[in-house]
C-alpha cells in the first residue's frame, strides 16, 4: 500500500487539498444561499431531503472547514502540513456521510451522488493520511537534526 500511496500522491496532495477545499466551500455554499435566500427549497428536491435535519451553523462549520483548508495550503511549513492533513482526515468523514445521506435519502438506491462522494471522501482520506505520514517523517528528521 505505501508504494502506492507515494506513485499516487507523490505530487498531487496539493491538489487534493485545493480540490477539496472547493468541493466544501461550493457544497455548503449551496446549503448556506438557499437558507437565508431561498426559502429552504433545496430540502424539497429529491436527493436533499435528508440534509434539512443540519441546521445553517452547521453548514457555516463546514464553510469555514473548506477556508480552514485553503488557509493551510497557504503555507509550506510543518504546522500548515499537518493542518491541512487533519482537515483532509475529517472533510473525509463528511463526505462519507454526505455520502450515506444520499444513499439513505433514496431507500438504497445508487445513484452517482454517492458513489462521488464516497470516492471523494475516499482520495480525502488518502490524501491526508498520506500528508500526515510524510510530515512525520519530516518533523522526526527535523528534530533529530536540532
Amino acid at each position: 500500500m505505501s508504494r502506492f500511496r507515494t506513485w499516487l500522491f507523490l505530487y498531487a496532495t496539493r491538489i487534493v487539498e485545493f480540490v477539496n477545499g472547493c468541493f466544501i466551500v461550493g457544497f455548503s455554499l449551496v446549503f448556506i444561499y438557499d437558507m437565508v435566500c431561498g426559502g429552504s427549497r433545496i430540502f424539497e428536491m429529491g436527493n436533499f431531503t435528508d440534509f434539512k435535519n443540519a441546521n445553517i451553523l452547521m453548514w457555516l462549520a463546514f464553510f469555514a472547514l473548506g477556508i480552514a483548508q485553503f488557509a493551510a495550503m497557504l503555507f509550506y511549513s510543518i504546522r500548515s502540513n499537518k493542518a491541512s492533513g487533519l482537515i483532509l482526515v475529517l472533510s473525509s468523514a463528511i463526505w462519507a456521510v454526505v455520502a450515506a445521506t444520499f444513499i439513505t435519502s433514496r431507500a438504497g438506491v445508487i445513484t452517482t451522488g454517492p458513489v462521488i462522494y464516497g470516492v471523494w471522501a475516499t482520495m480525502s482520506l488518502l490524501a491526508g493520511y498520506e500528508l500526515l505520514s510524510v510530515n512525520k517523517k519530516i518533523e522526526a528528521a527535523v528534530n533529530k537534526g536540532a
